[in-house]
């Protein structure tokens, strides 16, 4: 099952509910791993060259020596920690409809070595394609530096498809029939989605860890520039209980460490980024995935896509 069966019509409205629906097609990317053949011009400060790339989104982020800008056209998900702020038009390359989203980069949580959405760049374009979710044009424009553009200029992969009334088109966020092949790419796009859907929410966690360090005792909440707002109520063995006014986005480096990885649970969409393989563990209903992030960082996650 292809993402865009469940995922159904993208909003007519170019507002939030379109950039939404953008972010879980690039996150659904991710657990699809689609195989493709392409063409790109690639235009910078040393002029145009044009690649030629094939495989699948997993190969090209086990491959060495090749061109990050390249590769991130093909594996969308690893962007999606990088955006702070994303305005959805919709649009047409190669024949194919395609989403254009107008980003800025998230001032902390962006990767400093985003091929595409660095911190502190004047302006990010990425064009999303509707059928994929891979990155048919992108652009990336810094102080005081050119231009950095890419563009497919062809594409053999899966060809566009009239998109069906989906569960994300008409009635939220459904689920797929349970065992359906789609589960895992569900689950990402579930977590993707939720880099810019505004929620209040009430939440009790318990910290099993006493490595994690404590929570800070003083009053003042974190500061909340997002857009998901929580009230958390965490409880710790031999240490009561510790009440925090929270947003999605404190600074990990200057935040207590519980705080930091809550707003990663809470707003999960930058988890996603992180990893490179995902499966559905045996035995359970399709809303948990089996995540890994890098070889070198051996950091398996177990994801709750819910």
């Amino acid at each position: 099952m292809a993402a865009s069966d469940w995922l159904g019509t993208p909003s007519p409205d170019e507002g939030r509910r379109l950039a939404v629906w953008t972010l879980a097609r690039m996150g659904a990317a991710l657990a699809e791993d689609t195989p493709f053949e392409a063409r790109v011009v690639c235009t910078d400060d040393e002029g145009a060259r044009t690649v030629e790339v094939s495989g699948s989104s997993a190969r090209l982020r086990e491959a060495e020596g090749g061109d990050p800008r390249v590769a991130a056209l093909f594996d969308p998900a690893s962007l999606i920690r990088d955006i702070g702020t994303a305005s959805a038009r919709h649009g047409t390359v190669l024949g194919r409809p395609c989403v254009v989203l107008d980003v800025a980069p998230h001032p902390v949580w962006a990767d400093p070595d985003s091929p595409w959405c660095p911190p502190g760049a004047a302006s990010a374009r990425l064009v999303v394609d509707t059928a994929t979710g891979f990155l048919l044009e992108a652009a990336t424009t810094r102080p005081g530096a050119p231009v950095s553009h890419a563009r497919v200029d062809g594409l053999a992969g899966p060809v566009p498809v009239p998109e069906g009334d989906g569960p994300f088109g008409t009635r939220g966020w459904c689920r797929p029939d349970r065992g359906e092949a789609g589960d895992a790419a569900w689950a990402l796009g579930r977590m993707a989605a939720t880099l810019l859907e505004p929620l209040d929410a009430t939440a009790r966690v318990t910290v099993h860890s006493e490595a994690m360090g404590r929570i800070a005792d003083d009053p003042q909440p974190v500061p909340e520039p997002g857009e998901r707002r929580w009230t958390v109520t965490v409880e710790r063995a031999g240490d009561g209980e510790r009440t925090v006014v929270m947003g999605d986005d404190p600074d990990p480096h200057n935040s207590r460490f519980v705080i930091a990885r809550l707003a990663e649970m809470l707003t999960p969409a930058r988890i996603v980024s992180h990893l490179w393989r995902v499966d559905i563990p045996p035995g359970t209903d399709g809303t948990t995935v089996a995540a890994n992030g890098p070889a070198d960082e051996d950091v398996p996650h177990e994801l709750l896509g819910t």
